[in-house]
């Protein structure tokens, strides 16, 4: 006997259509909400960055301009003629690294910012780079923002080995010239360490709004071997390039797996590092140890600066002054660039400091004929103040700092209220001249915080001296090192170096002898100028 089950059946087919549809439905539904609720997001941030004061609208961060194509004495093959491999490269970048304090302070957006308008990370990646999940857990440990806006951007690379890179049918890189275009406040640049070629394009490519940068470099095992290219002294010529030309002051750093050992047996070294940009209302208190932080490291980087001048930064050198000593050496004499001091003497507006006089007043003396206005400063010589000439005064004043040791029957002023005294605020220096006998590096130490000191000098000629010894050798030279290159940052550029006969040269690759009882002993006479395109 057979059951009609006609009428079943259709109704067990219409149901599961039914389902169907109901499935297909939400299907839609979901993919319409997703869909919507991802334009909502990107509307809302592009009206909250719209409204970002520092992507377009906000002022840019004033650091001072320096051409990243000049060589610099601080670091590379300038600074070190003697590398000897990958190793010992790789553990002057740790040493950097380790020079960093890793538990510093959140560092904070200096524009202001409100709930309503967010601030904006931008994320610059290179493929394959493995970093990016750990962008947001680190920007919460070291940058203080409780909520931003990423922007990630995907950059190719124009430096990339055979045949990863190439095209198929050229077998060529095919690689079209492209300006990158790199805002926000905060800059996040995801790279490997073969990768320094392509990170100095988005560095040159940053905002002058960009505040905050870090880079997050990944080293692999295979990058570090002793018989492959160096890399490592790339990296740290990349690292300290963003210091001394770049004006990026290190802040804080993060390592995992970075010794020797590690990065040749496991997955590979994250190198985090948080860098805030200097401007030059900021004072200096940073500069990255040399090479690998020995004192004979430090000593062959000081002794680089000294002895490179860039032939472009003056035209017309001129001496003045000085006496021709037994040994022929002529004492005294220095070196003044006349690019800038032409026109101040014929607008009548040339004026000269000379701190240090002892019993030579010849360059002072050449200067005032030259038709400068000069005033020498000296409180040890035993005279009073006069007027020596139309217009050259003395005055038995020393210049005071923080920690210069002052005999008690002297009287002396700090340079700002010198120049207030002599009605000079808001007159530029042409030339401002120490001899102070080691007094020189407490100036410079005190120039570092009162940041607006030599805003108004042109050029700075200075005999630096060797002083007391407080400290290690390699703490004593950094610091050297620090309060020279802050005269750079200040827009200073070095165009004459004269060694006191005297004193030790450091001219010497032999750096390890000149580390007995007598280091400090170097005397040479400095003579920097501040181009009219740089910085006050």
């Amino acid at each position: 006997m057979f059951h009609d089950s006609g009428p079943i059946t259709t109704i067990t087919v219409r149901l599961k259509h039914l389902v169907v549809i109901a499935i297909i439905f939400s299907v839609v539904c979901s993919f319409v909400v997703l869909n919507l609720v991802f334009l909502l997001s990107n509307l809302s941030r592009d009206i909250a960055a719209r409204t970002l004061p520092s992507v377009l609208n906000s002022p840019p961060v004033d650091r001072p301009r320096h051409a990243s194509s000049v060589p610099s004495a601080w670091y590379g093959i300038l600074a070190y003629p003697k590398i000897s491999g990958s190793r010992q490269s790789w553990e002057w970048v740790i040493r950097f690294a380790h020079s960093l304090s890793p538990n510093s302070q959140k560092v904070r957006l200096r524009q202001t910012t409100s709930a309503h308008i967010l601030p904006v990370v931008n994320s610059i990646q290179f493929p394959g780079v493995k970093s990016v999940f750990l962008e947001g857990i680190y920007l919460r440990g070291h940058v203080d923002l409780n909520s931003w806006i990423t922007t990630a951007k995907i950059v190719p690379r124009y430096d990339c080995g055979y045949p990863q890179c190439t095209e198929r049918k050229t077998k060529l890189l095919l690689r079209e010239p492209v300006t990158l275009d790199v805002r926000g406040h905060v800059a996040v640049l995801h790279g490997l360490l073969t990768d320094v070629y392509d990170l100095q394009r988005v560095i040159a490519a940053l905002s002058s709004r960009t505040e905050i940068l870090i880079t997050a470099v990944t080293v692999l095992p295979a990058q570090v071997k002793e018989k492959e290219e160096n890399y490592a002294i790339k990296l740290h010529d990349f690292l300290h390039g963003l210091y001394f030309i770049h004006n990026w002051i290190p802040v804080s750093a993060t390592l995992k797996n970075c010794t020797n050992h590690a990065i040749r047996s496991r997955h590979g070294c994250l190198l985090w590092i948080t860098w805030t940009a200097w401007t030059t209302n900021q004072p200096l208190r940073y500069i990255p140890p040399a090479g690998d932080g020995t004192p004979e490291m430090e000593l062959q980087r000081l002794s680089s600066f000294i002895n490179h001048q860039p032939v472009h930064v003056c035209q017309t050198v001129q001496k003045f002054g000085g006496s021709t000593k037994s040994s022929g050496f002529i004492d005294g004499q220095y070196a003044v660039c006349l690019d800038q001091l032409r026109p101040a003497i014929h607008s009548n507006s040339c004026l000269v400091y000379s701190f240090g006089i002892s019993d030579d007043w010849s360059f002072d003396d050449e200067m005032h004929e030259f038709g400068c206005e000069v005033h020498s400063f000296d409180p040890s010589i035993g005279i009073p103040s006069q007027k020596r000439n139309r217009q050259h005064w003395f005055h038995n004043l020393g210049l005071t700092t923080s920690d210069a040791s002052i005999e008690p029957n002297w009287t002396v002023a700090s340079y700002s209220d010198i120049q207030r005294n002599l009605r000079h605020k808001n007159r530029m220096v042409s030339v401002l001249k120490m001899d102070v006998e080691g007094a020189e590096w407490a100036f410079l130490r005190d120039s570092m915080t009162d940041v607006r000191s030599l805003n108004h000098v042109e050029q700075f000629i200075v005999e630096i001296h060797p002083v007391a010894r407080f400290g290690t050798w390699r703490d004593i030279i950094r610091q050297r090192s620090l309060m020279l290159h802050y005269l750079e940052k200040r827009g200073f550029v070095l165009f004459n170096s004269r060694q006191n006969v005297i004193g030790l040269d450091l001219r010497s690759l032999d750096y390890t002898q000149r580390l007995g009882k007598d280091t400090g002993n170097f005397l040479y006479e400095l003579s920097f100028t501040k181009p009219k395109n740089s910085v006050k």
